[in-house]
C-alpha cells in the first residue's frame, strides 16, 4: 500500500499491515498500541532531523523486517549522520519524559504505558547492533578512523556479542516462565534481519 503525504511516499507492505492488525486486535492491554504510537514518533524524529539539516525525504518504506527512510540527494557530514541515526531514540526519550510528566499530574494507565514503551524503544534502538540505530551511529563514528571493510567486521562481532547472550537469556526466560518469549523473539528477529542483509549484500557483490 502506498500513501503520499506532504510529498513523502509511504510504502507499507501487506505482511506488516496484516501482522499489526492481528497484534492490535489481540492485544487487550494497549501495550502494542502504545508501541506503534512510539514507533511512529521514533520515525518522525528521524524525518524532522533530516529536514532540520536541509534534506528532504523521498520515501519511507515499512516492511515486516525493516523501516527504510530514503532521502533525496543531500550529503551530510559524519556528525550529522550520527545525529540523524540517534534522533529517533532522542524523540522517544523526550516522549518518555513528556508522557511521564503528564502521568504524574493525570494518573492514567495509557500515559504510563506510553512513557514506558517510549523508554524501552529508545534503549532497544540504541543497542550497537548492525540493524539498529545504535549500530548505524557506531558505524558512522568509526568511519572517521577505520576503513569500511573493517567497520563491517567489527559491527558483525559486536552484534554477535550482544545477540548471542540475548538469545540465551531469552531461551532461559521462556523455559522458566513457559510463556514469555518476547526477548527470544526479538533476538531471533534482529539476527534474521542481519542475515538477510548479509545475503542481500552477498548477492549484489556476486
Amino acid at each position: 500500500m502506498r500513501i503520499n503525504l506532504r510529498g513523502i511516499s509511504f510504502d507499507i507492505s501487506f505482511p506488516l499491515i496484516a501482522a499489526l492488525s492481528v497484534v492490535l486486535i489481540a492485544d487487550k492491554s494497549l501495550t502494542a498500541f502504545c508501541a506503534v504510537i512510539n514507533a511512529v514518533l521514533h520515525e518522525l524524529g528521524h524525518i524532522i532531523t533530516l529536514y532540520k539539516f536541509g534534506c528532504t525525504v523521498k520515501t519511507v518504506k515499512l516492511s515486516l523486517f525493516d523501516i527504510n527512510i530514503k532521502k533525496n540527494y543531500c550529503p551530510l557530514s559524519l556528525n550529522r549522520e550520527i545525529a540523524v541515526a540517534l534522533s529517533g531514540a532522542a524523540a522517544n526519550i523526550l516522549c518518555f519524559a513528556l508522557f511521564g510528566i503528564i502521568h504524574f499530574f493525570i494518573s492514567a494507565e495509557l500515559l504510563r504505558l506510553l512513557s514506558v514503551s517510549a523508554l524501552v524503544l529508545a534503549c532497544f534502538n540504541l543497542l550497537p547492533v548492525e540493524s539498529l540505530d545504535g549500530g548505524r551511529a557506531l558505524s558512522f563514528l568509526m568511519m572517521k578512523r577505520i576503513s569500511p571493510d573493517l567497520i563491517s567486521k567489527i559491527l558483525t562481532v559486536v552484534s554477535a556479542l550482544i545477540l548471542l547472550p540475548m538469545t540465551a537469556l531469552g531461551l532461559i526466560l521462556l523455559l522458566k516462565s513457559k510463556y514469555n518469549f518476547t526477548l527470544l523473539f526479538t533476538s531471533c528477529y534482529l539476527t534474521g534481519i542481519i542475515l538477510l542483509k548479509k545475503k542481500s549484500d552477498y548477492d549484489i557483490l556476486r
